[in-house]
């Protein structure tokens, strides 16, 4: 994927770096933003990376996510329901994480929450 995303064009330089969440290669506050799609469902160790995001990002700096998360109401007892069957057919991903709980644990101040299809998926604002 890193090869396919160098061929399109970009309007400023970029460096693709394959990295471990859980490890960021990069320094303390090196970047004004950090953004991901359906991440937080398959990362080992949810905390801890988001720890190593919240490292990497300057003081201000945005976290901007669009996640599945344990839903609201009948969203919540469809994602525990449905979770150990979905687990144990792929392995990595969890359905019914708390992945907004974790950002604010972590040192973000939730600055936007946008809830679909029973809360289950969500986008997701935090400022460091």
């Amino acid at each position: 994927m890193i090869q396919r995303a160098l061929r399109r064009p970009a309007r400023a330089r970029v460096r693709a770096v394959q990295a471990d969440l859980h490890h960021l290669p990069f320094r303390d506050g090196a970047f004004d933003a950090v953004t991901g799609s359906l991440v937080f469902c398959s990362v080992a160790e949810p905390d801890r990376a988001l720890g190593e995001v919240y490292r990497v990002l300057r003081p201000g700096g945005c976290l901007i996510l669009l996640e599945h998360t344990r839903g609201r109401g009948s969203g919540a007892w469809l994602t525990d329901l449905l979770h150990p069957l979905w687990f144990a057919w792929n392995g990595v991903c969890h359905l019914n994480r708390e992945t907004v709980q974790s950002i604010q644990q972590a040192g973000f101040r939730l600055q936007r929450e946008e809830s679909r299809i029973l809360g289950i998926f969500r986008l997701i604002g935090g400022v460091k």
